[in-house]
């Protein structure tokens, strides 16, 4: 049995601290030798007369006290030991599964821009702006105000059941919206049906990752948020294209049919490892105990905690998921304004909706490369360099050199690359302060942060830029900049829960 100092000396290799703050594996932290024991343990053996266990003395001391008494989400109260595959064919299969499913997810909701630009000067081309933008404000704060729901489902049913649910809302509500012709049923269709239907895709495509990968994991989270890039870039591109040939109806069928192809190839390649049981501990799903109750009965009771508030005693997963929230808000409100604020500066309107493509195109660089950064230095480090980046750019570029229209496309690759490296590292550092079993509701409860702060964030910036003058798009840069910094402190500060002050840490 080693002793605190001897476990510390495991995490040292030549003055370069490897710390491996994953709540879901502490045991195998500490006990690296016994990885095959622990798979045993997990369906009931007693391989090795190894028992783990998360309150396991160490020498007179169990891990709580060694560590603290983290409350909330720092610490689960089940069986959270399984070993991680990082890596094999069904694992690498989850990975593109997910990465196809998120092509279609992200390329539509990058795609609004086409879309209500179309509709705008037809279907409700006497209707004002102002009511217009409700359609895509409530399109929004669906998509991610309910992924609590999927999130829930998925935790306790695993992906099928809110994928199958998924694919046929927002297929049903494409189907509906190629033919509405009122704000009612734009409202409907596509800010009701199809935000709920992405909203039940959105969780288990970004949280299946963290059932197989734990040391390549923002490897593998980078490789499936690239889809949000490939997505940004072919979409909005099929549109556009598709709207000149054959119109918007059919042009909004050929999306729902490629919704419905992508989502069940996601389906098909797709599945869990975990699920959390009645009592809340971790079960594979061949080892899960029946239970006898009506699923729809069974979800009506899961509701009712879909908000663990308790999660947010603990200051690591509070900044954390202020962090990922913030993150996420002010740079959607930072990509949706753009094109405008080009525009405003004297650019042209063709050549404003390019800089959109050039900031998705951009952002596969930005999904690739992190994730093996984040693999050597660590997700904490990679994503907080990451925010000073794009908080330095704002100031330094956008602010006083927007007016440039070198400097704007200048900008937009470097926005593109920081932003997208931001948002698909974020839910890895979700994962390191929140336990497996776990993990799809605190998801979704930062989502639905996010589906808050789009509502808030969105019509203040509106507000901001007021009548579209240089200078209110200034305030509005102004006020995007620092949201980045306070989105950088947060994250700072969650690191610093984490490891203290110390620097050269693998966090």
């Amino acid at each position: 049995m080693e002793t605190l100092p001897e476990i510390a000396k495991l995490h040292h290799r030549d003055d370069y601290v490897d710390i491996h703050l994953q709540v879901v594996s502490i045991d195998e932290v500490v006990y690296q030798n016994v990885e095959a024991s622990n798979q045993n343990a997990f369906h009931g053996s007693a391989a090795s007369g190894y028992q783990p266990s998360l309150e396991r003395s160490l020498d007179g001391s169990s891990l709580r006290q060694i560590l603290g008494n983290n409350e909330g989400v720092g610490f689960g109260s089940g069986n959270e030991t399984e070993s991680y595959p990082d890596g094999g064919r069904e694992a690498w299969l989850v990975v593109l599964g997910s990465f196809v499913g998120v092509v279609f997810h992200f390329g539509l909701i990058n795609s609004l821009g086409p879309i209500q630009t179309y509709i705008s000067t037809h279907q409700l081309s006497d209707v004002a702006p102002s009511t217009i933008a409700w359609i895509f404000s409530i399109f929004l704060t669906t998509n991610f105000g309910f992924c609590l729901l999927g999130g829930t489902l998925f935790d306790y049913y695993g992906s099928r059941i809110p994928m199958s649910v998924g694919v046929v809302l927002t297929t049903g509500g494409l189907l509906g919206t190629a033919n509405a012709q009122y704000v009612y049923q734009f409202i409907l269709f596509f800010s009701l049906c199809t935000g709920l239907g992405l909203a039940f895709l959105q969780t288990p495509l970004f949280c299946l990752v963290a059932h197989w990968f734990s040391q390549k994991r923002a490897l593998a989270a980078g490789l499936v948020t690239l889809g949000v890039s490939v997505g940004g870039v072919i979409i909005p591109l099929m549109l556009s294209s598709l709207y000149s040939s054959v119109g918007f109806t059919w042009a909004i069928r050929v999306l729902a049919s490629l919704c419905f192809v992508t989502s069940g190839v996601s389906i098909w390649l797709t599945k869990e490892r975990f699920r959390k049981t009645s009592n809340g501990v971790l079960a594979t799903p061949e080892g899960q105990t029946q239970i006898s109750k009506p699923l729809l009965y069974r979800f009506a009771g899961y509701i009712n905690n879909v908000f663990d508030l308790k999660a947010f005693k603990n200051p690591r997963f509070t900044l954390c998921a202020l962090g990922m929230a913030g993150a996420e808000v002010y740079l959607i409100t930072a990509i949706t304004y753009f094109s405008s604020y080009a525009m405003a500066q004297g650019v042209d309107e063709k050549a404003a909706y390019l800089m959109i493509t050039v900031i998705n195109a951009s952002g596969v660089l930005g999904r690739s490369l992190p994730g093996i950064l984040a693999y050597k230095f660590g997700a904490f480090n990679v994503i907080v360099g990451m925010l000073t980046a794009v908080t330095v750019c704002i100031f330094a570029l956008w602010f006083p050199l927007g007016h440039n229209l070198s400097v704007l496309y200048t900008f937009a690759v470097l926005l593109g690359i920081t932003s997208a490296s931001v948002l698909s590292l974020a839910p890895v550092c979700l994962a390191q302060v929140t336990p497996i079993q776990s993990y799809g509701r605190c998801y979704a409860m930062v989502f639905f942060m996010v589906a808050m702060g789009n509502l808030v964030f969105i019509p203040l910036s509106g507000l901001l830029i007021g009548t579209g003058s240089k200078e209110n798009y200034g305030h509005f840069v102004l006020f995007c900049g620092f949201l980045s910094a306070l989105v950088t402190t947060w994250f700072c500060a969650a690191r610093y829960y984490l490891v203290g002050g110390k620097i050269s840490v693998r966090v």
